[in-house]
């Protein structure tokens, strides 16, 4: 997994908005390093962030959509781009200049990251982990604003 830059996508639904905190993200196996993408625990939010070394940084969220339906979510995170993607619009960024260093993330986990707490319980159909949050080329793996608004809508 690229530390230093990316995308995580998820086509996810909680099973019910009882305001309880529901992660999906990439760690190092702690919570000190992670990516998180979730449902927080706040009616309808849906939040991302990274922590690097425990301090958070690109933490952004929207309210203005009904968690129990899917939605198409995307966080990108790249050291002064981080953005959050819903159901084909870009909803919040953030302009942090802290990201990982090389080699820091090693695990995909259905929680906080460290094998415990906020585990997700919720639909998913799709889950992917893009290794770099720009490109040019339509053909290659990586991801730009407009192909990041074609594969949430």
């Amino acid at each position: 997994i690229n530390s230093t830059e990316g995308v995580l996508f998820v086509e996810m639904a909680a099973l019910s908005n009882d305001i309880t905190a529901r992660t999906i993200g990439l760690s190092d196996g702690t919570t000190n390093n992670r990516v998180v993408l979730r449902y927080a625990d706040t009616s309808n939010r849906v939040q991302g962030f990274i922590q690097v070394g425990g301090a958070t940084n690109g933490n952004i969220f929207n309210t203005s959509y009904t968690i129990t339906n899917f939605l198409k979510v995307a966080y990108k995170w790249k050291a002064g781009d981080f953005a959050l993607w819903i159901n084909g619009t870009e909803v919040a960024t953030s302009a942090d200049a802290t990201s990982f260093g090389a080699g820091v993330l090693t695990q995909m986990q259905f929680n906080d990251g460290d094998g415990a707490g906020n585990e997700y319980f919720g639909k998913v159909k799709q889950l992917q982990v893009y290794d770099t949050a720009l490109g040019g080329s339509p053909y290659d793996a990586t991801l730009s604003d407009a192909r990041l608004a074609a594969l949430t809508s």
